[in-house]
C-alpha cells in the first residue's frame, strides 16, 4: 500500500482498493432469466437433500436449488421451502430429472415462480 503526505507533511496510509466480488467456484450453479428476480442468483453447494447435493442461494440464502420427489415425479427445483417433504415443497422453478447434479437447461415455472422459467448453468 502506497503512502501519501497529508496536511502538515504527515504520512498517512491510502485507502485500500475495493475488493472484487469473489468468483464462482467450480461446482456452483447460476440461475438467470427467471421472472422471480430473487431466484436469479448463484447457488453454492451446502449439504445434501434426498441423497443429492443441495445448493444454497448466495445473494438470498432463503432460496435453494435441490433435488426433490413427489407425486409429480423426481425433479431439481429452485425453492424457498428447503428440504420440505412432499407435497410441501412448492417450487419457483423445476425440471424433471433423476440426474445426480442439477441439469444445465431451462427450468419450468412452478407454483410460486413468475414466468419466464429460469435457466440454470454451472460455473
Amino acid at each position: 500500500m502506497t503512502r501519501r503526505r497529508g496536511r502538515g507533511g504527515m504520512i498517512r496510509p491510502m485507502k485500500p482498493a475495493p475488493v472484487a466480488a469473489a468468483a464462482a467456484a467450480a461446482g456452483d450453479y447460476q440461475a438467470t432469466g427467471g421472472g422471480t428476480a430473487a431466484a436469479n442468483q448463484w447457488y453454492a453447494e451446502n449439504g445434501t437433500v434426498n441423497g443429492k447435493p443441495a445448493y444454497q442461494g448466495v445473494t438470498d440464502d432463503s432460496y435453494w436449488l435441490e433435488w426433490s420427489y413427489d407425486g409429480w415425479g423426481e425433479s431439481w427445483i429452485i425453492s424457498t421451502n428447503h428440504n420440505a417433504p412432499p407435497p410441501n415443497n412448492v417450487n419457483a422453478y423445476y425440471v424433471n430429472s433423476t440426474a445426480s447434479v442439477p441439469p444445465e437447461q431451462q427450468y419450468s415455472t412452478g407454483g410460486s415462480g413468475s414466468a419466464p422459467g429460469a435457466t440454470v448453468a454451472a460455473a
